[in-house]
């Protein structure tokens, strides 16, 4: 036993932990190879009974050795299926991710494209509310200015009427000195009762006047601003002016309308410049710088 272990050292000599199949065969060659020399030797009889338990303990030492083996080979095996998961894994994990933040940033994108969008449009709205409000100042101040003149005009008119009045009042004793001598003609013409009546028509007529320039100042400005209005309607709209301009006249003067269009010369600039203004004549007055005719050209017409 010991010529066979001389000359096999480094397998005898392997550590355990190391042993494997080939290792276990190997050594059951070396084994054998023993046991067949001792059989030439001392006869079979010598080794009959050593070569069963020599059989046995190399199956069991196949047996022990071989599972070391194949545990390795699975552990391995699961190892890199794990491996191969986990790499899956983090790359489903890595596309998850740069699909979260690319929705992130495109609806970050879209939100401010929006406020950018909406921005635009406040800022267009404070500057149509800006210059709204322009023209809105431009016109209280033509209305406050138009205001005062009429109060003016007003105040004028009531201290003309007082004076009227007064004068159209005579103490009993002048009464018959002055049906002697003669009345004028406005006082032939007219009593009290219809020169309040005049008055009053004056008024309205002057009210009524004052609205429908307000209302052709407001056509006149939408008209005007706007680019795509067709001619047509323009020149539609001039005749309709002027045929009320005509009207307007005949009623002031107490005539019929084909006598006031060859009176038309007594409308004041004023009184016509917003009709004029859209036929290009002349700009668009400040206020009312005038007056309808005075009481006396009233009476006199009458006459």
């Amino acid at each position: 036993m010991a010529e066979p272990g001389r000359g096999a050292e480094p397998l005898w000599r392997t550590p355990p932990e190391r042993l494997a199949p080939p290792h276990v065969y190997r050594m059951a060659g070396a084994l054998g190879a023993e046991l067949r020399r001792l059989s030439g030797r001392f006869g079979p009889e010598a080794v009959a009974g050593l070569v069963p338990p020599v059989v046995r303990l190399l199956e069991l030492l196949e047996a022990l050795v071989a599972p070391v083996g194949t545990e390795g080979e699975a552990r391995l095996a699961r190892l890199e299926e794990q491996n191969r998961q986990l790499l899956g894994h983090t790359a489903r994990k890595e596309r998850e991710v740069m699909l979260r933040l690319k929705e992130v940033v495109d609806k970050q994108r879209d939100e401010l494209r929006a406020q950018a969008h909406e921005i635009v449009c406040k800022s267009r709205d404070t500057e149509a509310l800006q210059e709204q409000l322009h023209r809105f100042m431009s016109m209280n101040e033509d209305l406050r200015h138009k205001v005062a003149v009429v109060q003016a005009q007003l105040k004028s008119a009531l201290e003309k009427k007082s004076d009227l009045e007064a004068e159209g009042a005579p103490s009993p004793t002048e009464e018959p000195q002055h049906q002697d001598a003669g009345r004028s003609p406005a006082h032939c013409c007219f009593s009290k009762e219809e020169l309040q009546q005049i008055l009053q028509e004056r008024n309205e007529l002057k009210t009524n006047l004052f609205l429908v320039q307000e209302e052709l100042a407001y056509y006149q400005r939408e008209l005007l601003n706007e680019e795509r209005v067709p001619s047509f309607f323009l020149d539609a709209m001039k005749s309709t002016i002027k045929r009320q301009r005509k009207k307007i006249r005949a009623k002031m003067l107490g005539t019929t309308e084909e006598s006031a269009t060859s009176r038309a010369g007594w409308m004041p600039a004023g009184r016509l410049g917003w009709c004029d203004a859209l036929e290009g004549n002349s700009p668009r007055p400040r206020a009312v710088s005038s007056l309808p005719p005075s009481r006396d050209q009233r009476f006199h017409v009458c006459s």
